[in-house]
């Protein structure tokens, strides 16, 4: 994620927008890995997005790279804390943000 950790809104449930970002480092490089990634909502474990697996080849001499997501009107039932979780062979790496209403004036 961005370095976003709370997301506002005056309205929940809502929809919202957001590009995901993640800076991968440390796997080797030239062989074939499978990467996908998820976002679960923290009070009913639903998860509201799922990429699935790809399995991709590294390329050689790569310390890192990124892998990116535009998300388009992901649907946010209650405000409470989502996970976003990178899967990398197996392996779960994760990270938390929150969706909170925004008091309206």
């Amino acid at each position: 994620m961005n370095p976003v950790l709370v997301f506002e809104t005056p309205y929940i449930p809502t929809s919202l927008s957001m590009a995901v970002t993640m800076i991968v480092y440390g796997i080797s490089d030239g062989e074939n890995h499978s990467f996908g990634f998820n976002i679960t909502n923290r009070q009913n474990n639903k998860v509201i997005f799922d990429s699935g697996l790809a399995n991709l080849e590294v390329l050689k001499s790569s310390e890192n790279f990124t892998i990116s997501a535009d998300l388009k009107n992901l649907g946010f039932e209650n405000e409470c804390k989502y996970t976003i979780t990178l899967k990398i062979d197996g392996q779960d790496y994760q990270d938390d943000f929150f969706v909170k209403r925004k008091t309206i004036d």
